[in-house]
């Protein structure tokens, strides 16, 4: 059941590995969740600060993205302060 939708501008969306990705023909991106999905944006405000904003979307539903605005069928379950946004596979070597 869904508990609402958001609208957040945001500079860093990151999707785990149940989405598939289309464009639609009006040229914004559509993420289609392929299971239970996990979804973390990232969005600064006015100051600077960065927010993480986590969320878990259900099978067939959709994340829609125009420009630098993404639009979820939830709300956020948490946020964290910064970008806690890691990234995945192996570490590079230095």
């Amino acid at each position: 059941m869904s508990t609402g939708a958001q609208v957040l501008k945001f500079v860093l969306a990151d999707f785990d590995t149940h989405w598939s990705r289309s464009v639609a023909a009006e040229g914004f991106i559509i993420y289609t969740a392929t299971a239970r999905a996990q979804l973390a944006v990232v969005r600064e405000s006015r100051t600077g600060a960065l927010t993480t904003y986590h969320y878990i979307v259900a099978s067939g539903e959709a994340v829609w993205i125009v420009d630098d605005v993404i639009h979820t069928p939830e709300r956020c379950l948490r946020q964290d302060r910064g970008n806690t946004v890691k990234c995945g596979g192996k570490q590079p070597r230095e």
